[in-house]
């Protein structure tokens, strides 16, 4: 999961995992070189902060629990329907500058 966060925040991991974890800046450079790992206090901070979907999906990637499949299909379904209504808003845009 460090490694997705890591990827997600290329510039100051450190303090990216510092604000949304409150652990030290000396914990979370830990995490990043893999001398250790978030507790279960910082992982619930993590899960309810902005980054807790990527978290969530990163950590149930593999698992083929009804509910891990469920929830990652509800996710999906999220996601399309707000893509679907992004989409509705630009098309109801463009007609507006096309039709009178």
């Amino acid at each position: 999961m460090l490694d997705v966060l890591q990827k997600r925040f290329k510039v100051d991991f450190v303090w990216e995992m510092h604000v949304r974890t409150g652990r030290s800046e000396r914990d979370c450079y830990r995490w990043k070189t893999g001398k250790a790992a978030p507790d279960f206090e910082a992982l619930d901070r993590l899960i309810n902060s902005d980054v807790g979907d990527l978290v969530l999906l990163t950590m149930t990637r593999g698992s083929n629990q009804p509910w891990a499949v469920a929830m990652r299909r509800t996710y999906e379904i999220a996601k399309a329907r707000g893509d679907i209504e992004a989409a509705q808003r630009r098309l109801a845009a463009l007609e507006r500058g096309i039709i009178p």
